[in-house]
């Protein structure tokens, strides 16, 4: 009895299996002859009905290869949003499979959809899902950017996060550094916001006055004072003109000292001022760091000549670079320079053409432009022939190709205005922004 119910037992189990591999059999059949059906399909150019029988074959066995598959006549045969559509589904169905997520930005890179496109490399890098291409569209579209339309005909560089802009009835604004309009009030003139989070500003009836970052004044020129000019706000001072001469004044524009021909904005505890037609440098209690024996040092927008201690100035006819102490660093010269910003590499000009030092002199891009700016977030604005474009920082190569008849320093979120054509636009890269 024992070996009856062993052999029915086996069998039994023999029979099983029979079923299981006729039926995987039958199933692999029928699977195999939807997918040959749907290949044929697409051989005599039948795409709709082709993805009637890839359908069939879907719901008899799904893969990520066959949704691959199917992508591709997609993306042959139909349109943009069909094939987009599918690649969003095979995402939705397969999240851990980085297939879709390529499928996609490769047609986002194609289209110029970049906002898209890094919004899926940002998936992709938060799923940890390694991808060769994914890497490599994200290399090729490292720069790339859009221009944005913002009616001004003057720009100053950003600062704290807001440009000064002129329009066409000559009045100032601000926008901001991802080309947001900023309309708290419009102004004969507009300085820098600075990290005071106030900035100068020329009021329609002549007076000067400090507005914060919503426009508000919080401080105005006394009343019978004709103030003629006004700097930034930088380490609780600013130069004020009048009476012909710059006086430098606390934030409610009480005088503390001095008088001078004209007078840069204090930062790292120093100040370049002119006396005449020479230039010397001050401490902030107006002390006299040096005598009045340069010819010039160079300024930013902002008015500040040093940076970590570093700034260029104008002796015998050549620019040179000087310490806090007017002390010459190096000896090396050159015709024209740039001003440092934050990045500490300089623009300087030699033999009638321009390339880039470091804060101690030495040369880091050899004098190849016909223009240069500084280094500011990691690019610099370079003129080759008559054109602008930006070099980057990190190996000093063309990042955004010369194609533009002005252009401006960045800013901290990948933004900075450039002339197309006749007319002054925000250029934004996509991946910082």
């Amino acid at each position: 009895m024992r070996l009856l119910v062993a052999v029915g037992l086996i069998a039994l189990l023999a029979c099983s299996w029979f079923m299981l591999i006729s039926n995987t059999q039958k199933a692999n059949n029928a699977y195999m002859t939807q997918l040959d059906a749907a290949r044929a399909k697409i051989k005599q150019g039948l795409y709709e009905d082709a993805l009637d029988f890839y359908a069939a074959a879907t719901e008899q066995r799904d893969s990520i290869e066959l949704r691959d598959e199917i992508a591709q006549v997609y993306q042959d045969n139909a349109g943009t949003m069909a094939y987009e559509s599918y690649c969003e589904d095979m995402i939705e169905d397969y999240p851990l499979e980085v297939i879709g997520y390529e499928r996609l930005a490769a047609l986002y890179r194609d289209t110029g959809a970049y906002d898209s496109c890094f919004n899926i490399i940002e998936t992709v890098r938060k799923r940890a899902l390694p991808s060769d291409k994914i890497d490599a569209i994200e290399e090729e579209l490292a720069y790339a950017y859009d221009l944005e339309r913002c009616g001004a005909v003057k720009v100053e560089n950003f600062s704290s996060g807001f440009c000064a802009v002129q329009y066409k009835t000559g009045e100032w604004s601000y926008l901001t550094s991802l080309g947001g309009g900023y309309t708290a009030g419009a102004y004969q003139k507009a300085g820098a916001f600075t990290s005071s989070g106030l900035a100068p500003v020329q009021l329609r009836d002549g007076g000067f006055a400090l507005i914060d970052i919503s426009g508000r004044l919080k401080s105005r020129s006394p009343e019978g004072v004709e103030v003629e000019d006004c700097t930034p706000l930088l380490s609780g001072m600013m130069a004020v003109k009048y009476n012909g001469k710059y006086h430098y004044c606390n934030s409610l524009f009480e005088e503390l000292f001095g008088a001078y021909d004209y007078a840069g904005s204090f930062y790292g505890g120093v100040a370049a001022v002119m006396e005449g037609d020479k230039w010397g440098i001050i401490g902030e209690n107006g002390d006299k760091i040096t005598d009045f024996i340069f010819e010039d040092i160079k300024l930013d927008d902002k008015g500040i000549a040093f940076r970590n201690g570093r700034a260029f100035a104008k002796i015998n006819g050549s620019y040179t670079l000087i310490d806090t102490k007017g002390k010459q660093v190096g000896k090396s010269v050159w015709e024209d320079v740039d001003a440092f910003n934050a990045d500490m590499i300089a623009a300087v000009m030699k033999d009638g053409k321009w390339g880039f030092i470091d804060a101690d002199g030495k040369v880091v891009v050899d004098y190849q432009y016909e223009m240069a700016q500084s280094f500011a977030n990691g690019m610099a604005a370079v003129m080759v022939g008559e054109k602008w474009g930006y070099i980057g920082a990190e190996d000093f190569g063309m990042k955004i190709q010369p194609a533009f008849n002005a252009a401006r320093d960045f800013s901290s979120e990948g933004t900075t205005f450039v002339i197309d054509g006749d007319r002054w636009r925000l250029l934004r890269i996509y991946r910082l922004t």
